[in-house]
């Protein structure tokens, strides 16, 4: 049994997502179970979805996957990276904030803690 954190990737076919993949691809800490992308992929897997723009190949556990919607319901996990763009951010990320234990996103925050917006610099 796996010691890492199972983590989710939300809107994992953008540019963004895709760079989480990435980073996360062999992390010793977390363990990607779970991505999510547009209402039109889901069912579909990672790598007939996605067309990855990234230098090297795409990791061939995220490719086999298959893609879930982007809601609580659908990701079960104490961890989720959201590269949800801002106008779906708004809804989403609050709904992932409250079940999950932790919760990441890309910075500068542009989601549901606009307080922290003005301190992405400081």
């Amino acid at each position: 049994m796996s010691d890492r954190i199972p983590v989710a990737v939300l809107a994992a076919t953008g540019s963004v997502g895709q760079r989480f993949i990435q980073l996360l691809d062999c992390h010793p800490y977390f363990k990607v179970v779970a991505l999510t992308a547009s209402d039109r992929t889901v069912g579909q897997s990672y790598g007939t979805a996605c067309h990855w723009i990234l230098s090297g190949d795409m990791p061939k556990w995220a490719k086999e996957m298959e893609i879930l919607p982007t809601s609580p319901e659908s990701v079960s996990v104490p961890l989720a990276f959201s590269a949800l763009p801002a106008d779906a951010a708004v809804e989403i990320e609050p709904a992932f904030a409250g079940q999950a234990r932790w919760f990441a996103q890309t910075l500068p925050l542009t989601g549901w803690l606009p307080m922290f917006r003005s301190c992405s610099r400081r």
